[in-house]
């Protein structure tokens, strides 16, 4: 399965869905594409949809890949929520750790009315 997102300017957010199968290439050019939307468009918070994303990552893999997105991401976003399935939650949690340690206000949600909640105050 290919891998493709959709873009979705909300009133108050950004919102991502990914669909397919994850992969280093494919991710980062979606990383690029979400920081040239947030710098178009002045947006500062993001909900990224990866719920029909088939992830298979390695944790030494998935560090490098958050520290990229943080660093990319920081400056231009104020909140970025990842919404998933809890079958990823481990790897979530740890990308989420490290997007924060390195600046980037990210948190992880099952929830999509909890993600957008939070993304709202």
């Amino acid at each position: 399965m290919s891998f493709r997102e959709i873009f979705v300017d909300r009133t108050d957010y950004l919102q991502v869905q990914c669909i397919g199968t994850w992969d280093m290439d494919s991710s980062r050019q979606c990383w690029s594409n979400i920081a040239q939307r947030l710098r178009q468009s002045g947006c500062r918070r993001v909900l990224l949809d990866d719920r029909e994303l088939l992830i298979e990552t390695s944790i030494n893999a998935d560090f490098d890949h958050a520290r990229y997105v943080a660093e990319l991401l920081r400056q231009l976003c104020d909140r970025f929520a990842l919404l998933d399935i809890e079958e990823n939650s481990e790897i979530n949690h740890f990308f989420e750790t490290v997007c924060v340690n390195r600046g980037l206000n990210l948190k992880v949600f099952l929830q999509e009315k909890d993600a957008i909640e939070w993304l709202g105050s």
